[in-house]
């Protein structure tokens, strides 16, 4: 039971350290884009957790490219290079879709829009940015998550408890306070 819970804390940490970087890489892509910092996300706090979703899910289901970690083919090995360009870029888009579809219809909020670009599914998702979650996840699980995967799981067991919970319960608390406020 201790170490199924020590699993689940690190993958914790693991997902929050991942959703707080894609706020931070948002944040300024669109601090470049529009010369203003623009609030990224649903939550209160700065973490978009749908960058934690797809890493954890593409390291779940397919792993980590070269490394042998991960996924649910034998002995961890990720697919070929172009299976994996392909899945890495429709994981992230079918969470984007179902996420944005989900935030419409049940609080009517719209979280993004790709509306304004030419091949897009009523703004949910467009094949731009598909093609760009394809091209940047590989190496990005290669050579971020893997090392943040790696550091996360070698840090001493009271650290990942106290950590854990120090990351895990604000954002919770953030979730439902958000929820309650979209609610209404």
């Amino acid at each position: 039971m201790e170490r199924g819970l020590q699993q689940a804390g690190r993958y914790g940490i693991l997902f929050m350290v991942l959703s707080f970087l894609g706020w931070t890489a948002e944040t300024l892509f669109f601090f470049l884009l529009y010369g203003r910092l623009c609030d990224r996300g649903f939550l209160t706090l700065p973490f978009c957790t749908i960058y934690g979703f797809s890493f954890l899910l593409l390291y779940f289901l397919i792993g980590v490219p070269g490394s042998g970690q991960g996924g649910l083919l034998p002995g961890g090995r990720a697919p070929s290079l172009p299976v994996y360009f392909l899945l890495s870029a429709l994981i992230p888009t079918g969470l984007e879709l179902i996420t944005g579809v989900l935030f419409h219809r049940v609080f009517g909020i719209h979280l993004w829009s790709y509306a304004a670009y030419r091949f897009h599914f009523h703004g949910y998702i467009c094949l731009e940015y598909t093609l760009l979650w394809g091209i940047l996840l590989p190496p990005a699980m290669r050579y971020l998550f893997l090392p943040l995967k790696n550091w996360v799981f070698a840090l001493p067991a009271p650290w990942v408890r106290t950590l854990a919970a120090a990351l895990l319960l604000p954002a919770a608390v953030d979730w439902a306070v958000s929820i309650a406020q979209a609610l209404g």
